[in-house]
């Protein structure tokens, strides 16, 4: 069996292989890799670097903060609400004077801790993420602009990272996990092509293995002297 990969109508390799069992397969992974090891050879190589686990990976407690932040306001739809309101309630304090006592019903008080990202409160302790939280995070970190990783910390259960990963895809995030056992973590960021990263790389003549500005990518850059 033979295989000829061109990429835009123009020729770049050729995969052989022999045998019955694979072998169509076979020899199209050849002529990938002699046509990944050609282009190498004129063109820069990006390739996503490692992301470390830092003392700012989003706990159990933070994601699960997400939702009790959005609960803690009480809505115009609440019974009690609605009752003070019927009772000549318009907001503001209730007392004798008008000015007197709280000027809002009684409502779950929650720690910011990290603007765009939610919450966190004390009674998510011992709750786990559910699908719920996992959409709410994701969503809030889409919504935000942000262009830094989110990380999040070793505690999560192998269940809790499935569900932040089935949401990374659904938003079209990159999503991976690091390390193996009670060191696993996941991260999360955005996708951004190789010339959107070229593009923000800075190089020096004879530089290889250049690290983009963000630290996200490394950049090889060829050593034919034709590239620029």
């Amino acid at each position: 069996y033979a295989c000829d990969l061109y990429v835009e109508g123009v020729y770049l390799a050729r995969g052989y292989g022999k045998g019955k069992v694979g072998a169509k397969t076979n020899v199209k992974h050849l002529a990938a890799e002699a046509a990944l090891s050609k282009l190498r050879q004129t063109n820069p190589v990006v390739k996503p670097k490692k992301a470390e686990l830092t003392e700012d990976a989003l706990t159990r407690t933070e994601v699960l903060g997400t939702k009790e932040a959005g609960e803690g306001q009480i809505k115009e739809t609440n019974i009690g609400n609605q009752m003070l309101r019927k009772m000549g309630w318009s907001g503001g304090g209730i007392g004798k004077e008008g000015r007197e006592g709280i000027a809002e019903p009684i409502k779950v008080d929650v720690m910011e801790r990290r603007a765009g990202l939610g919450t966190a409160t004390d009674l998510a302790e011992k709750q786990l993420i559910s699908a719920k939280e996992a959409n709410q995070v994701i969503v809030n970190y889409v919504q935000s602009g942000r262009e830094d990783d989110l990380v999040f910390s070793p505690e999560l259960t192998s269940d809790e990272r499935a569900a932040i990963h089935k949401m990374a895809r659904r938003y079209d995030l990159q999503h991976k996990s690091y390390g193996k056992g009670q060191k696993r973590y996941l991260v999360i960021r955005r996708k951004r092509n190789a010339q959107d990263v070229m593009a923000q790389a800075q190089f020096r003549p004879g530089q290889y293995g250049t690290v983009v500005g963000d630290g996200k990518y490394e950049v090889t850059l060829p050593q034919s002297s034709n590239w620029q």
